[in-house]
């Protein structure tokens, strides 16, 4: 899911940011403005700055957006806050300055979501954030469709194809040899005979991941170099190119199948952005050391929030509820 990100600040919609990138401005936004960061923080914020055009290109955006009469209509019409936080005394300025934020953060995922909605109204099949479909295919295929995703499938004489538009979305394909089975996801296209794979669109990259079977996955910028990947395999798509093939379990990779968020190892932003692609409104994670610790743990899907508490309190962080949208870890 490449997004096109345009390089001049505007008052106006962002112009196809990364989510991930919109939520990350708007913490960093707030915790400025609720008073003077430490030198560790100031170089992380540099450094988050630095890691990624698409972060420095959110903060502008969001910047711009902060004192602009969007954000002063959205909080005069926005959503009733939930409850008042009990919020810990060292926390308290941040939280609160996080209130604001929270206004903020609706308004520019807000903007972002119109375009998300304009590209997948077109699709044969879509899903709702939450929500998962399982579907057959007039082959006898069968495909089954993650939160908040949207494909087009193409039929015709001699050849099946299906077009990933947003999402995720887990293939087992009937093999036929007289009409291959193609599917295409921004710069990947990945052909096969007859397998159970995934294929899933991220901020600026496509993965494939094979649970079995053979897959041939191809970049836009290296048609002629198709990676063979087979089961317990994936492999990245990212600016037309494929990256090298990594071994992974199955069973873990594609956990979604069965309702879970099953992870190792992993830094908690990446998990709590999974969380966000199941939830109604936004986690949030104010702290970068929070941010990059390592957490591991097996949680359902239908209740991001619990999964957030769960994971502050492995991390004996604190979490607090600013709106009915907005839940900061800290």
């Amino acid at each position: 899911m490449h997004i096109v990100m345009t390089d001049e600040p505007t008052q106006s919609k962002p112009d196809r940011l990364p989510r991930h990138a919109l939520d990350e401005a708007a913490g960093w936004i707030a915790r400025l403005g609720a008073g003077a960061l430490t030198a560790e923080e100031r170089a992380a914020f540099e450094a988050w700055q630095a890691a990624d055009p698409a972060n420095a290109d959110a903060y502008r955006k969001v910047a711009a957006l902060w004192d602009s009469g969007e954000l002063a209509a959205a909080a005069r019409g926005g959503a009733e806050p939930a409850p008042a936080p009990a919020i810990p005394r060292r926390h308290r300025s941040r939280v609160l300055g996080l209130v604001a934020a929270s206004v903020l953060l609706v308004v520019v995922v807000g903007l972002w979501q119109i375009d998300e909605v304009a590209v997948t109204l077109a699709a044969d099949h879509r899903t709702a954030t939450g929500e998962q479909a399982f579907l057959d295919l007039s082959d006898g295929s069968r495909m089954v469709l993650n939160s908040g995703s949207a494909v087009d499938v193409a039929y015709e004489d001699g050849r099946r194809q299906v077009h990933l538009l947003a999402g995720e979305a887990y293939f087992e394909v009937l093999r036929d040899p007289d009409r291959p089975f193609q599917v295409t996801s921004g710069e990947a296209s990945v052909q096969v005979l007859g397998t159970a794979f995934a294929v899933s669109k991220g901020d600026g990259s496509e993965t494939v991941t094979v649970r079995h079977g053979e897959v041939a996955v191809t970049g836009s910028g290296a048609p002629e170099q198709p990676a063979v990947i087979t089961a317990g395999e994936q492999v990245r798509v990212s600016d037309g190119m494929t990256g090298a093939r990594t071994t992974v379990d199955p069973d873990m990779a594609l956990a979604w199948l069965d309702g879970r968020l099953v992870f190792r190892d992993r830094p908690l932003g990446e998990v709590v952005a999974e969380l966000n692609r199941y939830h109604s409104g936004w986690i949030v994670i104010l702290d970068e050391r929070l941010r990059r610790h390592a957490v591991s743990g097996n949680y359902r899907l239908d209740d991001p929030l619990a999964a957030a508490e769960a994971l502050a309190a492995a991390t004996s962080a604190d979490l607090t509820r600013v709106t009915a949208f907005l839940t900061l870890l800290h």
